[in-house]
């Protein structure tokens, strides 16, 4: 069994609210993310995916539990891991290769290297070509693809990822889960994906952990053994997306409509 990359022990997560009442996030969530896996966190929205997602980066603390990224503790964001947020977060004011070299040089890369690597990583989600343009000269999802490269960029261990696609129109959303799952095979990093879209999961996860209604625990976890790339037109694809609908509904979500079918 491959090493684990992820760990939360029994992690719980409670907030306090502005009228003074504590709101319980997750609660004594255990789950083990192995080396190299890609595990998708689905569930109804208020369960604590991104909460476990914030633990996991370090941008969050538990209040009860520990969660560990190999053997060390999380206790602030660190080199060990990238997070990819939805909103893109890129610096409006620098090209996309100085949004992709960013990382490299807070961390005091030299100049050429990072040039060198941050074009081999543009290459690699097909934006070699826009790498003097400017956020505001590209479509959300070339957008969303400069932020991936911008994460890959500084080889992280751990991705995190917190519903990337969710801005990006239908038809780009499906190339980008394709170049996603392919950068994935290629670079064998360990990823952590939220999603409210069960086909994505389907489509990109080796693991499935459907989580309950807040305080989110985990329901049920899914193995996904589809050959990839994964077809999603198969009878096999339509079984295994029945069986997440059912599971879902048996978690305890009251309103399936939510999710994205």
């Amino acid at each position: 069994m491959s090493a684990a990359a992820i760990t939360f022990d029994a992690v719980t997560k409670t907030f306090d609210t502005t009228s003074g009442q504590a709101h319980r996030a997750v609660h004594d969530v255990s789950l083990t993310v192995a080396d190299g896996e890609f595990v998708c966190l689905v569930g109804p929205s208020g369960c604590g995916k991104s909460t476990l997602l914030a633990l996991a980066g370090g941008f969050e603390r538990p209040t009860d539990g520990r969660v560990l990224l190999g053997e060390a503790e999380v206790c602030a964001p660190g080199a060990g891991s990238v997070t990819v947020f939805q909103d893109y977060g890129l610096f409006p004011w620098r090209s996309v290769r100085e949004n992709v070299e960013y990382g490299l040089q807070v961390r005091g890369v030299p100049a050429a290297v990072r040039r060198e690597r941050a074009e081999a990583e543009l290459a690699a989600v097909g934006l070699a070509a826009h790498a003097d343009r400017y956020p505001h000269e590209l479509s959300g999802g070339m957008r969303q693809r400069v932020s991936i490269a911008r994460a890959l960029a500084v080889d992280p261990g751990v991705l995190l990822m917190d519903e990337p696609f969710g801005a990006v129109d239908a038809i780009n959303r499906a190339r980008m889960q394709e170049e996603l799952e392919r950068l994935w095979r290629e670079h064998e990093r360990t990823v952590l994906f939220v999603t409210h879209d069960v086909d994505e999961a389907i489509y990109l996860a080796d693991r499935i952990v459907l989580m309950t209604p807040g305080p989110g625990r985990i329901a049920e976890e899914i193995e996904i053994s589809l050959p990839r790339p994964r077809a999603r037109g198969s009878r096999e694809f339509f079984e295994v997306r029945t069986h997440l609908l059912e599971a879902l509904h048996l978690a305890g979500s009251e309103q399936p409509p939510e999710f994205e079918i």
